[in-house]
C-alpha cells in the first residue's frame, strides 16, 4: 500500500528519490553480507529498472578502520575496502554537476530494462577494476584482490528517469543502488564525504524541476586521484624502480673503466708527453 501511494504521488507529476540497499550487514558481529528483503525491488521492476541484488566491489574505493594489533598495543590502521566504491565516473547530467567523488556503501547495480515510453540516464558508474558479487558472501579484509577479481568493468550504481509513472502526465525519479551514502558515520571512524550530501540535495532539487542552485552548492575542488594502476603496471614499476639504479652505477662503471683504460694505452704511446 505504501508504495502505491508512491505511485500515485508520482502519476500527479511530483518526483521522487528512492535510495536503498538489498545488502544486510553487521561486520561487528558477522563478516557476512546476506540479502534485504523490502518490496521495493520488484516494485522498481514494475516501472522498467532493474536492482541487481548483488554487492559490487571496485578497485577504487573508501577505506575502514581496522585493528591491528602490533606487539602489545592495538592500533587502528586504514584498510581499503573495495565494498564501499569511490565513485569518479560522472555522466553529464544536472545531478552530478560539480560532483567530483562519491562513495556508496554496499552498493548495487541499477540498469533500465524499460520501453521507450521512459528516458532513462545512468548517472555514474564504477571504475574499469569492478566486480559485483552473488549474495550471501563473507567479507574478508585480509584478501587480496586481483585485476581477475575485478574483471567486470563499470557498472551504473544510479539512474534518472523521466515519464508517465503510473500514467501521469510526467514525472522524474532517480534510483541510487545504496541507502547510507548519506549517512553520517563520524563515531565509527567513517567521516561523511561532502559529495555525497551534494548528491543527495541534487538529486531532491532534479526531481522537483528546481535545478537553479546545483552549479553553485558542488563548486570547488576536493578530489585529485592517483591514476589507478593494473598488477602488470605496479610490478613494472616496483622492479625498474629496484634495478634501474644498479644498472646505473654498474653502467657509469663499466664506462669509467673503458675510459681509465684508453687513458692507459694512450699515455704508453711515445709522443703522449712532450
Amino acid at each position: 500500500a505504501q508504495l502505491d501511494r508512491l505511485l500515485d504521488f508520482m502519476a500527479s507529476g511530483k518526483g521522487v528519490v528512492v535510495a536503498f540497499s538489498t545488502i544486510a550487514s553487521d561486520l561487528q558481529s558477522s563478516p557476512e553480507l546476506t540479502l534485504r528483503s523490502t518490496g521495493i525491488v520488484p516494485w522498481l521492476e514494475g516501472l522498467g529498472v532493474k536492482v541487481a541484488e548483488k554487492v559490487v566491489v571496485d578497485a577504487s574505493c573508501g577505506q575502514v578502520q581496522v585493528v591491528q594489533q602490533r606487539g602489545m598495543f592495538n592500533v587502528q590502521t586504514a584498510v581499503a575496502f573495495p565494498y564501499f566504491p569511490l565513485v569518479t565516473n560522472m555522466s553529464e547530467h544536472p545531478i552530478t554537476s560539480g560532483l567530483e567523488a562519491v562513495v556508496l556503501q554496499f552498493a548495487s547495480p541499477v540498469a533500465y530494462v524499460g520501453d521507450s515510453s521512459f528516458t532513462a540516464a545512468p548517472l555514474f558508474r564504477t571504475s574499469d577494476r569492478s566486480n559485483s558479487l552473488s549474495l550471501p558472501h563473507l567479507v574478508d579484509l585480509q584478501k587480496q584482490w586481483r585485476d581477475q577479481d575485478l574483471d567486470l568493468g563499470p557498472q551504473a550504481l544510479g539512474l534518472a528517469l523521466e515519464g508517465p509513472f503510473g500514467g501521469g502526465p510526467g514525472a522524474r525519479m532517480v534510483v541510487l543502488g545504496s541507502g547510507s551514502f548519506a549517512v553520517d558515520r563520524q563515531g565509527q571512524g567513517q567521516p561523511l564525504n561532502p559529495d555525497n550530501v551534494n548528491l543527495l540535495v541534487n538529486a531532491v532539487d532534479w526531481v522537483t524541476d528546481s535545478t537553479g542552485l546545483i552549479e553553485l552548492r558542488s563548486k570547488g575542488i576536493t578530489y585529485r586521484p592517483i591514476d589507478e594502476l593494473t598488477d602488470a603496471e605496479r610490478t613494472t614499476i616496483k622492479w625498474t624502480q629496484l634495478l634501474l639504479p644498479i644498472l646505473l652505477v654498474v653502467g657509469i662503471g663499466v664506462g669509467r673503466k673503458h675510459y681509465r683504460r684508453r687513458q692507459r694505452k694512450a699515455r704508453m704511446r711515445p709522443g703522449h708527453v712532450e
